[in-house]
Formats: structure tokens, C-alpha cells, sequence
């Protein structure tokens, strides 16, 4: 989801490993479409982003990692995962 525009993608996975092959395919459709280098994504501190570091290291994308149980620090996303 995008922050300013709370504008949000969404793709689907048969299994959680799957995540890096989403991930390299939403910044291309994403620095695409606006023009715009993607500079950060934000994350929950699980196992299926431990990976990202070297990632976002690659490409020059900061990783934000949220506290685990504070839910208020993705609420929108939270909200988005209940409707879908």
C-alpha cells in the first residue's frame, strides 16, 4: 500500500516463498508506472522477510520492520486483509 496515495497492490501467491518473485515484479510494475524509484517498504518482523536485506540492500530500498503486536503501526493494511 502506498502511503501518500493509501493506494494498494495486490498479488496473489500459492506459497509464501513465492514473496521475492512479487516483490521484484511490483517494484518493476511499480517504478513503471510512476516514474519514481521505490526508496522503502515496510514490513512486519517475520520469517518471510528475512531475506529482504539483501534486497533492499541491492536496489537501495530502506526496509522499515514495525514492533511486533502493535497492529496500529499497519492499520490500514490490517484493514485491507479483513476485507479482501
Amino acid at each position: 500500500m502506498d502511503a501518500y496515495t493509501k493506494y494498494a497492490w495486490l498479488f496473489l501467491m500459492h506459497h509464501k516463498s513465492q514473496v521475492l518473485t512479487a516483490i521484484t515484479r511490483f517494484k518493476t510494475f511499480d517504478e513503471n508506472l510512476t516514474s519514481y524509484k521505490l526508496k522503502a517498504i515496510q514490513t512486519d518482523n517475520t520469517k518471510e522477510f528475512l531475506w529482504f536485506k539483501q534486497f533492499t540492500q541491492e536496489f537501495g530500498i530502506s526496509h522499515r520492520l514495525i514492533c511486533l503486536h502493535t497492529h496500529e503501526h499497519n492499520e490500514s493494511i490490517e484493514w485491507k486483509h479483513m476485507h479482501i
